[in-house]
């Protein structure tokens, strides 16, 4: 062999020898010694003591505030059911929009109809008839659009909340 290769040879081995050396010494130099510390004292813990409930005060509670009543109804109780199609002979009967109830496969338009201690809660769906006649069309998240019963193209929007115009 030639001078200048063996050269070469003991130049590239001593080069991998001093990178082979500086990888063991850096990663041992990365360990760090982390001490744990005074142990913490034990806590004390228990479970939180159950509620009492009182069935009978809630109930007298529920039955002074009136809640199912008081937000839609002046001054009775109403009953909840979804509505019927209608007869189509029958007067008008006033009703208004209490509240829309959207369902994954159906939305709903809950109804007033009519006025205080006589007052019933319904549902309505798109295409029932309403008790004034008219014909559900339309649904939204805050409207029911109607259609009268008479031969007239006109479209009644009723709104839940109404706008600051």
């Amino acid at each position: 062999m030639s001078p200048g290769i063996t050269s070469w040879i003991r130049l590239a081995v001593l080069s991998g020898v001093a990178a082979l050396v500086a990888a063991y010494l850096g990663w041992q130099a990365g360990q760090v010694s982390v001490s744990a510390g005074p142990p913490l004292a034990p806590t004390r813990w228990e479970l939180p003591a159950q509620s009492t409930e009182d069935p009978t005060r809630d109930l007298a509670i529920l039955t002074e505030r009136r809640p199912w009543t008081n937000a839609f109804l002046a001054a009775g109780a109403g009953s909840v059911q979804r509505g019927p199609a209608g007869p189509a002979n029958s007067p008008p009967i006033a009703w208004r929009l209490a509240g829309i109830v959207r369902r994954p496969s159906e939305n709903l338009a809950l109804i007033i109809i009519g006025e205080a201690s006589a007052a019933k809660l319904e549902y309505r769906g798109v295409g029932d008839v309403l008790p004034d006649g008219s014909t559900l069309v339309q649904i939204t998240s805050e409207t029911a659009v109607t259609k009268p019963a008479a031969a007239s193209s006109e479209q009644r929007v009723y709104r839940l909340f109404r706008g600051k115009s």
